[in-house]
């Protein structure tokens, strides 16, 4: 489908596990420990084609790094992309002034997907569906053309 449509939750589950332990006398104990499990989920589907990226991704050292002319903006984030031409067109002077303007934490884009840090509040929510909004709509124009897509009808009010 090329509806766009986003998914937050929050996933518990509970593990068990043994653990076994010798005491000071040599005598073998084992009990069953219950761990509680929580984690947060929020996924964009974005209903459009657009090429891998991620911007200030932790754990991803190096790889794929795109520099660009705002020593600032390359303090302030790190962007990674293996397409270097497409970072730079994204990555535009107003759409970097934005990003230094908004400062979101992280943010991934992956098959089809944008993937954010979720704290299963609402507010949260709605500032990420506002700053995706704001983002795909400062991508220019011939750059969805490159895409063989139309701008997203959504994000159609940013593009000047």
């Amino acid at each position: 489908s090329d509806e766009g449509g986003f998914i937050a939750l929050t996933h518990r589950w509970k593990t068990r596990r043994v653990v076994t332990s010798t005491g000071a006398n040599g005598v073998m104990t084992t009990r069953t420990v219950v761990d509680n499990h929580r984690e947060e989920l929020f996924e964009i589907t974005l209903g459009f084609p657009f090429v891998d990226l991620s911007v200030n991704k932790s754990f991803d050292w190096g790889r794929d790094r795109v520099r660009f002319e705002s020593d600032d903006f390359n303090r302030a984030f790190s962007v990674r992309c293996r397409n270097t031409k497409f970072a730079s067109d994204v990555f535009h002077p107003r759409q970097m002034q934005f990003l230094e303007q908004a400062r979101p934490s992280t943010f991934e884009i992956t098959g089809g997907r944008m993937h954010v840090p979720y704290d299963g509040r609402q507010s949260t929510i709605e500032w990420w569906l506002e700053f995706s909004t704001a983002f795909f709509g400062r991508v220019p124009e011939f750059v969805w053309k490159d895409l063989g897509a139309l701008p997203p009808r959504l994000m159609l009010r940013w593009l000047a």
